[in-house]
């Protein structure tokens, strides 16, 4: 059972298991779109509901009866806006809340669930598992609070929890608010790229990759809310990337005469330690960024260009 089935990592990760032969029960959100499921929609149990709604979410539970359940339902906002707030934290934690209490009484092996990397907030990077969380926007301070229920239900029920903390996901389909889709959807039309100065360093993982991490992590039904970093490990300026993706279309990307400021308690490097993930999960990134930039930019290519 996938919660937020229908969006970037939740489709993909909906398709990769069906392609696996999975029985696949897709809870999505009512009213948004399927497009990302129109090529499997008839090949999954799709249940519209809100994660809000505990009492229609634990209906569903009770009649599905997961085995393994991957936690993928969230609001995501990076703003350091307070606008959100309850938004985020009805869904992220209330909503979290929700589908812990549905899995009371379920015999299931293995549950996954989702932080962000932004959680580690103002700590040193590479950014290790065992650090105190520092969030630094009220989105990372939702799914930082989500990730200490989680690990409480583990280790007060004793039920097998694996958290994993993404670093930034890529790929085809990705909701165009995100930053690399503008920067392609700029390349490939010409139109100019609004961004910052760029100084800021991330790493980028392929989805592929993320997706295998979260068949490992439902594998291992890892006991006592156990966290995994899940990163490629290289890190690269957004000002860099820009440069990459322009050499890889053959055509530079223009840029916005006017440079948009750095948001506030903007963090300069995202980098993560993901020694943890090779050596319980045995994972590791192996899509290098040329290769998953390329397969990314054909997708948008084949869609915007047609």
């Amino acid at each position: 059972m996938i919660t937020g089935a229908s969006g970037f990592i939740g489709s993909h990760l909906a398709r990769r298991l069906v392609r696996e032969g999975a029985r696949v029960t897709a809870l999505v959100q009512p009213g948004l779109p399927l497009s990302r499921l129109s090529d499997i929609v008839k090949k999954v149990q799709i249940y519209p509901v809100d994660i809000r709604d505990g009492e229609k979410l634990s209906k569903i539970v009770g009649k599905v009866a997961p085995q393994k359940i991957f936690h993928l339902a969230a609001v995501t906002d990076v703003n350091r806006s307070l606008s959100n707030f309850d938004l985020l934290f009805s869904v992220n934690l209330g909503g979290t809340l929700n589908l812990l209490k549905t899995l009371e009484d379920i015999e299931y092996d293995a549950l996954v669930c989702t932080c962000t990397a932004e959680a580690y907030g103002n700590n040193s990077p590479p950014f290790r598992e065992e650090m105190a969380l520092d969030p630094v926007s009220p989105y990372s301070c939702s799914k930082a609070a989500g990730t200490l229920l989680c690990k409480t239900w583990a280790n007060s029920r004793g039920k097998p929890v694996s958290i994993l903390r993404l670093f930034l996901v890529y790929g085809p389909d990705q909701g165009r608010e995100r930053f690399l889709p503008q920067l392609i959807r700029a390349g490939l039309t010409g139109r100019p790229l609004r961004m910052t100065a760029g100084e800021q360093k991330r790493e980028y993982t392929y989805i592929d990759d993320i997706i295998d991490g979260f068949l490992l992590a439902g594998k291992a039904g890892t006991p006592g809310g156990r966290v995994f970093n899940l990163g490629s490990g290289r890190e690269i300026s957004l000002r860099e990337l820009v440069a990459k993706v322009a050499a890889l279309l053959g055509r530079p990307v223009v840029r916005s005469e006017k440079i948009l400021p750095y948001r506030k308690s903007e963090l300069w490097r995202i980098v993560g330690d993901h020694s943890r993930a090779a050596e319980e999960l045995r994972w590791r990134a192996v899509t290098n960024l040329d290769a998953g930039l390329s397969k990314t930019i054909k997708w948008y290519q084949e869609r915007l260009l047609a």
